[in-house]
């Protein structure tokens, strides 16, 4: 760890500069930009080292909390890289908006920025450094603004943990506050993750209560009624019978045969 920790603050030194701050600040734009996984996760890396880089030229800050702060965003990156690569299908469609609607939130930070005089003035902390702290904060709300998934929460929250981790070990160094807030970064970053999975899962229907009033969607054909069990009695089955009508013969047929009169005629 100790080999990888001074690689990376040799390797990526430029960003000990006013060139450096500017290019962490574009990285956080290219990032509500593109609201691409993989630039996301890569994104706050490179910001994670610059910040990094930043106070340890700064500052002098011991190697320790270095190493405790490249660990933690690797690690919570890693929970949310194995987390995206398993949904990644599913990831474009969470994109906060059309590409047209994140250019104009852009715009729209950098015309108030320019416009309006934001000066953030912490202890024991250079204006330059103060002013990307800000610059990181905004960006990490306005991702908060932009989507409701479960990775750009994420990876808003890392983003918004950098400079508080920076801030408070500038400020309280005796503390060692850095352990506890790694390790709410990790719980946060562990419950982003699960939360990506677990939107993947179907979501179960509720059973209809008897109570409730249910509508059928799709005609259904009548069935005939099944058999009774008790049968009923025979005057019921038969057909009624009505008044007996008189007998009134055919006329064709009483054309061949003598009428008759009854016996008891006089």
């Amino acid at each position: 760890m100790d080999f990888l920790t001074t690689w990376l603050l040799t390797t990526f030194d430029f960003f000990a500069s006013g060139l450096g701050i500017l290019l962490i600040g574009t990285v956080a734009i290219a990032m509500l930009l593109f609201w691409d996984w993989r630039i996301l996760l890569l994104g706050v890396c490179l910001i994670q080292i610059g910040v990094v880089e930043l106070m340890t030229k700064i500052y002098g800050l011991n190697l320790e909390w270095v190493r405790v702060q490249l660990l933690v965003l690797l690690l919570g990156a890693a929970m949310l890289f194995l987390s995206a690569r398993q949904i990644r299908f599913a990831l474009p469609s969470q994109r906060p908006g059309a590409l047209f609607v994140r250019i104009m939130a852009i715009l729209l930070l950098l015309i108030c920025w320019q416009l309006f005089d934001f000066t953030l003035a912490l202890p024991v902390i250079t204006p330059s450094l103060a002013q990307l702290f800000l610059w990181l904060g905004v960006c990490a709300l306005i991702m908060l603004g932009l989507g409701d998934a479960p990775l750009s929460t994420g990876i808003a929250l890392l983003l918004w943990f950098i400079p508080i981790q920076a801030f408070i070990q500038i400020l309280l160094p005796e503390f060692r506050l850095f352990v506890l807030i790694g390790m709410v970064e990790i719980l946060s970053a562990l419950a982003c993750s699960y939360l990506m999975l677990a939107a993947r899962a179907p979501v179960a229907a509720p059973a209809p209560l008897p109570s409730d009033v249910i509508f059928p969607t799709t005609p259904r054909l009548a069935l005939p009624a099944p058999p009774s069990l008790h049968p009923q009695p025979a005057s019921r089955l038969l057909p009624a019978v009505g008044k007996p009508q008189p007998f009134t013969p055919h006329p064709e047929s009483a054309r061949g045969e003598t009428a008759v009169a009854p016996r008891n005629a006089p």
